[in-house]
């Protein structure tokens, strides 16, 4: 049964210090986009072998999920901005705020079984395109999708609408505050999560897991990258495990983890 989801309200939360602009480029951090590969296995998910990025960007999403083995197939609102970028299923502007341009990216695509995707910082924009993502999984018309927001977003007033549904599966929480700005100064404010909406029903509680920091430099170091101008510290802060068909969680402690 499909319910009706009506329009979010304006975020409350702190504000970063950097103001944005309109139509501004943010580009997913790697170490963001590798917890996703790392997180969708611990809520029981396979890593899709293609799916679409919706707002695809300068690929960023499809760069660092190519050495998990999954090809990120791109449309955008303002594709002509991003001439170098390859994997782009058509040149024209597809606003994936509009339900039928959505759905018009997924079918150029053509063979993807899930949409993976960094929304737009303007939160009316952001929330729209969840609705149209919801609205395809629970038409069974792709197996999952994912949408990266700060790991707040869950909590804020109007969020329950996309949350309390059947469709909704689980949590994937950075244990960490990525940089957005290359070349910024002082801390970053905030931690991110992956929320997941999956076409089959759930019949219990949802998921939430952990990927830590320390993961991603792993798993970053495999392909020869220099991880720290993503990051404000180098320490992450849990280990998570899968332990039978549930997941769970340790605080990770230096003389623990030698027993």
């Amino acid at each position: 049964m499909t319910m009706a989801l009506k329009p979010a309200r304006e975020h409350g939360y702190r504000l970063s210090a950097y103001a944005r602009k309109e139509n501004d480029f943010y580009p997913t951090p790697r170490d963001l986009a590798i917890s996703l590969a790392l997180g969708l296995p611990r809520l029981g998910l396979d890593l899709p072998r293609v799916a679409l990025d919706p707002c695809g960007g300068d690929g960023a999403l499809r760069r660092a999920l190519r050495s998990f083995g999954v090809e990120v197939r791109l449309s955008d609102l303002y594709p002509e901005m991003y001439p170098g970028a390859d994997g782009y299923v058509t040149s024209e502007p597809l606003d994936a705020s509009e339900p039928e341009q959505l759905r018009h990216a997924f079918e150029l695509a053509r063979d993807c079984s899930a949409i993976v995707t960094n929304t737009p910082h303007n939160t009316k924009e952001a929330c729209a395109i969840v609705e149209n993502l919801i609205a395809l999984v629970e038409g069974r018309q792709v197996d999952f999708v994912a949408t990266l927001f700060r790991s707040i977003w869950g909590a804020e007033p109007g969020r329950l609408r996309y949350l309390n549904r059947p469709s909704f599966f689980g949590e994937i929480l950075c244990c960490w505050r990525p940089r957005w700005i290359p070349g910024s100064e002082g801390s970053p404010m905030h931690a991110y999560a992956w929320y997941v909406w999956r076409n089959t029903p759930r019949s219990g509680p949802s998921f939430k897991v952990r990927v830590g920091r320390r993961e991603t430099i792993a798993a970053l170091s495999h392909e020869h990258a220099d991880p720290t101008p993503s990051v404000r510290e180098p320490a992450d802060f849990f280990v998570t495990q899968s332990i039978g068909p549930r997941p769970t969680e340790r605080l990770f402690h230096p003389q623990l983890s030698r027993r």
